[in-house]
């Protein structure tokens, strides 16, 4: 077989295996529980979540506010933040029972969660970005 010929055929697998390299697959397994914190730069006005099992806290102390919901994942990587309920501080937006968000884990790295907000009573999305809270921090 002439030479050209076996580049010819080594050429698709190897661009096989280099796409599927450059693919990680997305484990979203791996922040289904933990510490994060949301608020960009700024310190002062960073919230921290903390997740496990079917319950999410979110703590605002520069609002002097702590919520909670509870988590339903509906995949991998999708979950829905509903049953809302202010535990600490004074409620900042009216909010009806039946309120929902809906997440959608877009990208994971060790430092951060990107994620597609959307909800049941609006039509906005958003993108936000979570950075994941190591121990000792």
């Amino acid at each position: 077989m002439a030479p050209w010929r076996s580049l010819l055929l080594l050429l698709p697998a190897c661009l096989m295996a280099a796409a599927s390299h450059g693919q990680k697959s997305l484990d979203c397994r791996t922040v289904h529980d933990g510490v994060f914190s949301m608020g960009g730069e700024d310190k002062e006005r960073k919230s921290v979540i903390t997740r496990k099992g079917d319950r999410q806290t979110e703590d605002a102390a520069f609002m002097g506010l702590r919520v909670r919901y509870k988590v339903t994942w509906t995949s991998e990587c999708c979950y829905t933040l509903s049953h809302r309920r202010v535990v600490k501080g004074k409620e900042p937006w009216p909010s009806n029972p039946g309120d929902s968000l809906f997440v959608r884990i877009v990208s994971i790295s060790e430092e951060q969660v990107h994620l597609e907000v959307r909800s049941n009573f609006s039509d906005l999305k958003t993108e936000g970005v979570m950075e994941r809270v190591l121990s000792g921090e």
